[in-house]
């Protein structure tokens, strides 16, 4: 069995530096990172948070393809 690491809301709001708050209007919303529901409670897999937070990287001129800025091939 995988041992998957869970987190309440709570616990994954501290783990995006963000309110709770913005977790929940989030999945009114229909965004934010991946969660599951165990009858009323929500719960976030660690993986999940990590993809949302891979997935929303911005590149910055240091970080990005200076290519493609140029718009050079």
């Amino acid at each position: 069995m995988d041992s998957t690491c869970i987190y309440n809301n709570a616990m994954a709001a501290a783990f995006l530096n963000i309110k709770p708050s913005t977790l929940a209007k989030w999945r009114c919303m229909h965004r934010g990172p991946r969660y599951s529901k165990i009858g009323k409670r929500v719960v976030y897999e660690l993986k999940d948070l990590m993809e949302y937070i891979e997935n929303n990287k911005v590149n910055t001129l240091e970080t990005a393809d200076i290519v493609s800025f140029r718009g050079g091939k």
